[in-house]
């Protein structure tokens, strides 16, 4: 898994559901309404601070078990890429 750090970018608001949350993001004519799943809103939370790739999939690993199909590097990299092309976490080159 590449070596970098994902960091979640604040949100405006947050509810918490059974199955993830609904979060807004951004302000005025960009502010959008998302529904992210339990797994989104447990990378959202791992990040708020700041995390490297691979300590996120050891906690997803943890808590939600190996993906179906491919490796946990994978999954949460897809994952993560996607949170990023929709606002939700930036991803920073680390070591």
């Amino acid at each position: 898994m590449k070596a970098a750090v994902v960091r979640a970018t604040p949100l405006v608001d947050q509810l918490e559901l059974e199955d993830g949350a609904v979060v807004l993001v951004g302000s005025g004519d960009h502010a959008r309404v998302l529904k992210v799943s339990a797994i989104a809103l447990m990378v959202l939370t791992l990040a708020r601070d700041g995390a490297a790739m691979r300590s996120i999939g050891r906690d997803l690993l943890a808590r939600f078990g190996p993906p179906s199909d491919g490796s946990i590097d994978d999954a949460v990299s897809a994952l993560v890429d996607e949170l990023a092309r929709q606002g939700l976490v930036e991803v920073c080159p680390g070591g």
